[in-house]
């Protein structure tokens, strides 16, 4: 009998055909569902924060862009991506987001080993594998984000670090604008006085498009006149009479205004006390700074229940500070203030001058007092620890205003204040500089918490599963079926 005829040789091609047909159809369906998903961006993020997409404020920025923007991730994709899982996993797709959703946006990743040629056309810069360099050919200007830029790093106690957040978005977004800008704010960070320092505030500054230069205000004749904000931090010895004139000069501008001194007082530096020429100045502007310690007793404001000198704070009342505090309050997010001195406001109003406490301590806090003992006289509360005094002129009808911003909390501009998503002051403080500064292009991220459960993958193990459903699957149900045809031909 021919092989061709028997009815079981038939009926076994015949099942062999529709398997194969229907490896061919899931082969199909894979390849363009797979390429779909990679040009549309056919993907679910899942995740409480949506930690692996970008907010609708950088996408809008990003909708807004009139240059073009390169990327340049300092690695081959797989290499970036297991740097350090899973986080590194995160910011890769939050970086791909911007390829994305930016039509002016081109991302690519560059092995600096295997381009010689792209090294030599940044020479001067230090390239370092992980960096990623974000440039606009229009104006010329570059970024370099650090590996460690991506992510918001504390160190607990035995020095062991640990990856709280991510800051991929945040300084994306930042360095994004920051080469696109065609106006950045300069702040001149003085020095010459034995000033504290606060890496992690000028650095929250950096990443949100403000220049910051550095200059020495003992040995300059004047500070920088292209500086919009001059910033003082925490003083070891008094400022002299000839130094506190610069000063003037610099918020004056030449009468047109438009500056702003943020004074930061602290870090168990002199008090004031014993600066009495910065005392006589700050009080021309109605402003006093007490060398005691302030403490809070409302146990709703204390985190600490041991230390009364570390609280948040209650955003003023007046239509200011509550136009200052708007985006925080939205968000339900309080201010928090470390070791603060109190503040004396020494006159709401006087001239041209008005004072306006922004950040205050409750009912129930005050003023250490020296014996140590607690009584009810002692709470005298609310005590400002941030106020803001300004000198306003008109020009016709133009209102020109120069600004003396003061803090009496050192502490509160910290590394480990500035990187806590739960305390208000790296958002508030950057919308007070922002709005004093009449600032308008600015987008303000927040970090994204990796205190969430999730399933991630290398681009090495999505490359394994990828085999597994497309080679290996379809080849396992084409074996079967030929098992299957082998079994019933020779029944």
């Amino acid at each position: 009998m021919n092989l061709f005829k028997k009815r079981a040789f038939r009926q076994g091609t015949f099942a062999t055909a529709i398997t194969i047909f229907g490896v061919m159809v899931i082969l199909v369906l894979n390849f363009v569902f797979s390429t779909l998903s990679n040009n549309f961006n056919w993907r679910i993020d899942l995740t409480e924060e949506r930690m692996f997409e970008i907010t609708q404020e950088s996408i809008d920025f990003l909708a807004t862009l009139d240059k073009d923007v390169n990327i340049f991730v300092l690695n081959t994709e797989d290499e970036f991506v297991n740097a350090a899982q899973p986080f590194t996993f995160q910011a890769n797709e939050v970086i791909r987001k911007y390829e994305f959703f930016g039509e002016r946006v081109n991302l690519e990743y560059v092995d600096l080993i295997r381009n010689p040629t792209f090294v030599a056309r940044f020479a001067e810069l230090d390239l370092l594998p992980n960096q990623i360099l974000v440039e606009s050919p229009q104006t010329g200007r570059h970024k370099i984000i650090g590996f460690h830029d991506l992510f918001n790093i504390v160190t607990g106690q035995g020095g062991q670090a640990t990856v709280r957040s991510s800051r991929a978005e945040q300084v994306m977004t930042s360095a994004i604008l920051n080469v696109t800008s065609d106006r950045q704010i300069r702040i001149s960070v003085l020095s010459g006085y034995n000033q504290a320092e606060l890496p992690a505030f000028i650095n929250l500054l950096e990443m949100n498009n403000y220049e910051i230069v550095h200059e020495n205000l003992f040995t300059i004749e004047d500070i920088d006149s292209e500086a919009t904000i001059a910033l003082l931090i925490a003083p070891a010895r008094d400022i002299t009479e000839d130094d506190l004139r610069k000063i003037d000069r610099f918020l004056n501008n030449n009468n047109e205004y438009g500056r702003t001194l943020f004074f930061i007082t602290g870090a168990d530096h002199a008090p004031m006390s014993q600066m009495p020429n910065l005392s006589a100045w700050l009080a021309e502007w109605g402003i006093s700074v007490g060398d005691d310690a302030l403490f809070e007793m409302d146990p709703s404001y204390r985190f600490f229940l041991d230390n009364p000198y570390i609280s948040f704070v209650n955003y003023s009342t007046n239509p200011l500070a509550q136009d200052l505090s708007h985006s925080v309050r939205a968000q339900d997010l309080l201010a928090v203030s470390f070791n603060s001195n109190p503040i004396s406001i020494l006159f709401a109003e006087q001239g041209a001058r008005r004072v306006y406490p922004l950040l205050q301590t409750t009912e129930f806090s005050g003023v250490f007092p020296e014996h140590g003992d607690l009584t009810e006289y002692d709470f005298t509360g609310p005590h400002p620890m941030l106020a803001l005094s300004t000198i306003t002129r008109f020009q016709g009808v133009e209102r020109l205003n120069a600004h003396v911003l003061v803090s009496s909390s050192w502490a509160s501009f910290s590394p480990a204040v500035l990187g806590e998503m739960n305390f208000a002051n790296s958002e508030y403080f950057l919308e007070v500089l922002d709005t004093l500064a009449q600032r308008e292009d600015t987008v303000r991220i927040q970090d994204k918490t990796f205190s969430i459960a999730t399933i991630q993958t290398t681009l090495a193990q999505n490359r394994i599963i990828n085999v597994f459903f497309i080679v290996l699957l379809p080849v396992g149900l084409l074996a079967s079926g030929i098992v299957v045809w082998l079994i019933r031909r020779h029944r």
